[in-house]
């Protein structure tokens, strides 16, 4: 399994408070264990830079960049940055994948402990990061960073 990842947030903001928000998704649950830590780190340190790292696999197949959410080449990862940077580049993966909505089909990744995945719940985990973090911003949240576990 994958390295974890968690948003941090200046001004600071409690994670009680984050998971009590009631986003309108009927109930989803965003639980970044299930597959999105894996795109952000990658399941080893020695496959950081290896070109069928799952994150690699994707930015080819939807033809766009993902170093925002890369655990080891964000500036995320170091420093606060604004919540917008974020925003832009999520609602664009989600965008990328509304147009090719059979991507999955050519990623070949074994380490994938959830098979549907790909095919089913990352357009749901970045629907909830989407709206997450436009409420951040609402409620003057200005930026966030990657925290690895």
């Amino acid at each position: 399994m994958s390295l974890e990842i968690d948003f941090m947030y200046q001004p600071e903001v409690s994670f009680d408070k984050i998971y009590s928000i009631d986003l309108g998704l009927n109930g989803f649950k965003f639980d970044s264990r299930k597959g999105f830590d894996l795109i952000s780190t990658g399941i080893a340190v020695d496959e950081i830079y290896d070109e069928s790292r799952l994150i690699f696999q994707l930015e080819r197949e939807l033809k766009l960049k993902l170093t925002i959410i890369n655990a080891w080449e964000s500036k995320m990862y170091n420093d606060f940055i604004p919540i917008t940077e974020l925003l832009q580049s999520l609602e664009l993966f989600k965008s990328s994948i509304l147009k090719n909505p059979t991507f999955y089909k050519n990623i070949d990744y074994i380490w994938i402990e959830y098979p549907d995945y790909l095919k089913i719940q990352l357009l749901k985990d970045l629907e909830y990061l989407i709206r997450l973090h436009k409420y951040l911003l609402s409620i003057q949240i200005k930026e966030v960073k990657l925290e690895v576990n």
